[in-house]
């Protein structure tokens, strides 16, 4: 954590210094090894993935952790390096054209509060930034996806962000990024989180991989049961996962299949019919 703030507070103006997503990818790396230290906590689908690839072999479990607490240390110092970085954008968007990456802006945003967002679920008092962020006199809602604001902010009552496991979810899967929440204790976690992806962190690599990839089209939701503990529970559907903005995918052609059959046919009568007149 030391290394991470001195590598920040170094001047960011000087040629080699690191690129604002090697930086934000380090944060993400920190945030996740504190919360392997909880029995139950949240991530994301993609950050837990790349976590898990590098750290496991696919037939060998992943070793169940102590049940201990997110550190306050670690979310402070979290949210103090996204206030700076969000709140002096000036700064950050020189930051990311000296690394050649000036049209990365939304896209940091977007892991920010992501990473944000999974901190407030440890440490609700961390909530009024993000609700700041949001809805503040210099917020940052504009650079992210319309849906993916819109339902971090749904349960918001004047200063309280009342946010919980169900609102990040259908936030995150909103943005093809699914909300894990991953449990390494005997009792499930009771919580209600419909587009989340229980994840038992007792299971063999390969078992949670399944879990995590493995979707089903349904319109019920599947929440762990007493009996089975976690367990490897698919993906629930909701009824509204079609992304708001996807950054990941190519735009795809506006026009519909059916528009382009039409004009086929009717093409294909033109032909006929200049072939009858000749």
């Amino acid at each position: 954590m030391d290394a991470l703030s001195d590598t920040f507070t170094a001047n960011r103006r000087l040629s080699g210094h690191m690129s604002p997503d090697s930086f934000v990818h380090l944060l993400d790396r920190l945030i996740s090894s504190n919360l392997w230290s909880c029995q139950t906590f949240y991530t994301t689908k993609s950050s837990f993935v790349g976590w898990c690839t590098y750290r496991h072999s696919p037939s060998t479990p992943i070793k169940q952790i102590p049940n201990q607490k997110f550190p306050p240390t670690v979310a402070n110092f979290y949210v103090k390096i996204v206030q700076k970085i969000l709140n002096n954008r000036e700064d950050t968007i020189s930051w990311l054209q000296r690394s050649s990456r000036s049209s990365y802006l939304p896209i940091l945003v977007l892991r920010l509060i992501m990473m944000l967002s999974l901190v407030c679920l440890h440490l609700p008092d961390c909530s009024r930034v993000l609700l700041d962020l949001l809805c503040g006199g210099n917020n940052i809602a504009h650079l992210l996806p319309n849906k993916f604001a819109s339902d971090l902010l749904s349960r918001r009552k004047g200063r309280r962000l009342n946010l919980n496991p169900e609102v990040v979810a259908e936030a995150f899967i909103n943005i093809e990024d699914p909300l894990p929440i991953l449990c390494s204790g005997d009792a499930s976690p009771k919580i209600h989180a419909p587009c989340a992806i229980y994840v038992d962190l007792r299971k063999s690599f390969g078992e949670i991989m399944q879990a995590l990839f493995l979707r089903k089209t349904t319109l019920g939701v599947q929440n762990p049961s007493t009996n089975d503990d976690c367990g490897m529970i698919d993906e629930a559907t909701c009824s509204s996962t079609l992304p708001d903005a996807n950054l990941n995918v190519d735009p795809v052609d506006s026009e519909s299949q059916d528009a382009k059959n039409m004009k086929v046919e009717a093409n294909n009568k033109g032909k006929n019919r200049k072939g009858k007149r000749k």
